[in-house]
């Protein structure tokens, strides 16, 4: 859906803005798996019948 958008992601990007949004107080190594693993745990959603039709964006400051 992204792709769809012209929204550029990836794994680090959303690493890097979830560890913004922490202030950096979050604990990185979590932080990273869940950036790492959200592609699939999106996939493993779907298969159950979870349905995304829109996508929340906010264009990086």
């Amino acid at each position: 859906m992204q792709q769809a958008l012209g929204i550029k992601d990836s794994p680090e990007l959303m690493y890097q803005d979830m560890m913004k949004a922490g202030n950096w107080l979050n604990y990185p190594e979590l932080a990273r798996t869940v950036a790492d693993h959200s592609v699939e745990a999106l996939e493993w959603a779907k298969s159950l019948g979870a349905e995304f039709d829109r996508v929340n964006y906010s264009q990086p400051t």
